[in-house]
């Protein structure tokens, strides 16, 4: 695993992503909330195996104790990632989709003149929204920029520093700016832990086991119900609401991997990030307003 953090900047609130990514469509999501002082909350915890969306929603202090599911149908199981809303990944696939897939679907690709002899440009569409992104072939035919024009308005992703693992490129530095009503939203992130193309169990992607007493809400089945009754849902609710919350807790490390295809553009008609990757699977990331 590669550490590719710099010095955390402690001072203030931050989000923490925590992000598993497997081929095809596979992928777990957890995202932190984390105060100077160290207390943090978990905010979203979401996995896919291809086929079932779970909602994971855990006690306040305690992230590995479930206290509720939401099984819904995957509404993609072609290399759609709808819940990879973090900063860095829309500089890998931008909108949760492999540039590939934009290509497909009519996107053009042309020197861009002004940037390099390295640089190109695909312009496309996501949600029907004019879709821009300056790709460096240098570096995998990753974007160091992408642009998005939704309502009117611009906003973009702004890579600032790459770095190599296991003969992989991924943006560890960088930067989203978008209009407000009062000003201008500027988000910055870091990536604080990075691992390519490691192995990982496609249980983490899976339904986990279902203790007594947590609630399911089943959508795929219209089945919803407290499992092992209502009195295990009572039960379970007092004991950690009785516990000392301990906000201190980690989370486990994230690590996630791809398998390299052959290509003659390994990005983009491999499957952008899906033949190279990667995000396989990336790590803890940082996103504070400046």
């Amino acid at each position: 695993m590669l550490d590719a953090q710099g010095e955390r900047d402690r001072s203030r609130p931050y989000m923490r992503h925590e992000f598993r990514f497997k081929k095809p469509s596979r992928y777990a999501l957890v995202i932190t909330s984390v105060k100077p002082d160290g207390e943090s909350k978990v905010l979203e915890s979401i996995r896919g195996d291809g086929r079932v969306r779970t909602a994971i929603r855990s006690f306040p202090g305690f992230a590995n104790e479930v206290s509720g599911l939401h099984l819904m149908n995957q509404e993609s199981t072609e290399e759609r990632y709808e819940d990879t809303k973090f900063s860095a990944l829309w500089l890998v696939m931008p909108g949760g989709r492999p540039l590939a897939a934009y290509l497909a679907e009519g996107g053009t690709l042309t020197r861009a003149e002004n940037h390099g002899p390295t640089h190109y440009i695909l312009e496309a569409r996501h949600r029907e929204n004019p879709l821009r992104c300056i790709l460096d072939s240098n570096r995998d035919w990753l974007p160091i920029r992408v642009e998005l024009e939704a309502r009117g308005q611009s906003m973009y992703w702004e890579a600032t520093r790459f770095t190599q693992d296991n003969h992989r490129w991924f943006p560890v530095e960088g930067r989203f700016t978008a209009p407000m009503s009062d000003g201008t939203l500027l988000k910055g992130f870091s990536v604080l832990r990075l691992a390519v193309n490691r192995p990982i169990d496609d249980g983490a992607f899976a339904v986990p086991k279902i203790p007594d007493g947590v609630r399911v809400e089943d959508d795929i089945t219209g089945n919803s119900h407290f499992q092992g009754g209502r009195e295990a849902w009572l039960r379970r609710r007092r004991f950690f609401g009785a516990q000392p919350v301990n906000s201190q807790r980690d989370l486990k490390n994230i690590v996630a991997s791809r398998t390299p295809e052959a290509a003659p553009w390994p990005w983009l008609i491999a499957g952008g990030a899906t033949a190279a990757l990667f995000l396989a699977g990336a790590a803890w990331i940082r996103s504070r307003a400046s």
